[in-house]
């Protein structure tokens, strides 16, 4: 009661509301993002890999414990955050260290290959990570509604929305405030479409997000003239 008393006579409530209510959360900008949610990963990973670095399994069986134990651990959270490659080399120097107990004893790029090529079908981290990035593009593209596809669609309004992907666009000079793991799913889909279409005629490009055509080093879009041809 002298609490509630001694607050009306200072009439100070807005003061007061400002002391006892605890201060607001802290704000994390995206890089902290990444590096919380994935050391928690990575510290996961390796106890996950020593509760199994003692038993005597073959390094075909290592890489299926890989498979079936870590690998959904990194998709899970790499469908919605973006991991840079520093991550990438921490997990992987994680990874071949448990197969190998050391170092390396052929080249990473031989153990992606099948058995009878020498390697032992190992999981390529980046070209996995790649393959979640392109499938969200291909996602966003397809005919149905959702709330994540409704806000990425406010971001791109400026390049088209789902017109950007028909275009011949870099990642870089586009003119949209999106987060690093939409950035990284656009990059590797623009990436991987220059690949597939190194005989297209530069003639026949649609000149709307063209890396080629640019104004003051961005490239252009504008609905207005879209539409109307």
């Amino acid at each position: 009661a002298q609490i509630f008393e001694s607050w009306q006579s200072q009439d100070r409530t807005e003061d007061l509301v400002v002391e006892i209510l605890p201060t607001a959360p802290p704000t994390y900008d995206e890089s902290q993002k990444i590096t919380l949610n994935f050391d928690h990963v990575i510290n996961s990973i390796k106890k996950t890999l020593n509760l199994w670095k003692w038993r005597e399994l073959t390094v075909y069986g290592k890489v299926q414990i890989i498979k079936s134990f870590i690998i959904p651990k990194i998709s899970y959270r790499t469908n919605i955050i973006y991991l840079d490659s520093e991550k990438i080399k921490q997990i992987n120097s994680l990874l071949f260290d448990f197969i190998w107990k050391g170092k390396d004893k052929i080249k990473r790029s031989v153990t992606i290959q099948d058995y009878e090529n020498g390697g032992i079908k190992m999981t390529h981290l980046e070209s996995h990570i790649k393959a979640q990035q392109v499938m969200c593009i291909k996602r966003y593209c397809q005919d149905y509604k959702s709330t994540w596809k409704t806000i990425l669609d406010y971001y791109l309004k400026n390049c088209g929305g789902k017109f950007l992907f028909q275009c011949n666009f870099d990642e870089s000079k586009l003119k949209v405030h999106i987060s690093q793991f939409y950035r990284g799913c656009c990059k590797t889909f623009a990436s991987l479409k220059l690949r597939n279409n190194t005989e297209t005629n530069v003639a026949e490009e649609i000149i709307w997000n063209n890396k080629q055509i640019l104004v003051e080093n961005k490239m252009i879009y504008n609905k207005t003239l879209k539409t109307k041809g």
